[in-house]
């Protein structure tokens, strides 16, 4: 599977210290991270339709499907989820990105600087019996 283009480019804009994370559910991996804005470039952002600023960020998520002979391969999922600090409550809205056989789905949001965010969603990959809730929380600065 050709790895997302969006995500690698996250992956390797992150500044130091920071990685992608993951979750294991079953046959699934859920790999995600967050972003800010700034680091995207003006014309990938108006492709992605991100609003570059400071205080907006964004998370980046893709899941893979384990298969019997052990590869893997970007699957669709559903997702809901939220996003808050000691501030604001964000109910994130995923937009679907497919190149190739990558799918991958982002959701921007502001926050406040130097806050603990945390992040809830419930995952649906196509292909599962149930939903599977990801807990997670990141410190986000402006840049």
């Amino acid at each position: 599977m050709r790895f997302p283009r969006l995500l690698l480019l996250c992956l390797l804009l992150l500044p130091p210290g920071v990685q992608a994370a993951s979750e294991q559910f079953g046959r699934f991996e859920v790999i995600y991270t967050v972003v800010n804005t700034t680091f995207v470039e003006p014309r990938v952002a108006s492709l992605y339709q991100l609003v570059r600023a400071t205080d907006r960020a964004f998370l980046n998520v893709a899941v893979l499907e384990t298969l019997a002979d052990g590869s893997t391969r970007g699957v669709p999922a559903q997702f809901k989820g939220r996003s808050w600090d000691l501030f604001q409550n964000t109910f994130l809205e995923f937009t679907e990105v497919r190149e190739g056989d990558a799918i991958y789905y982002i959701a921007d949001f502001e926050f406040s600087d130097g806050e603990v965010r945390f992040f809830e969603l419930n995952v649906l990959p196509e292909g599962a019996r149930r939903s599977e809730l990801l807990r997670f929380h990141q410190k986000i600065y402006e840049e």
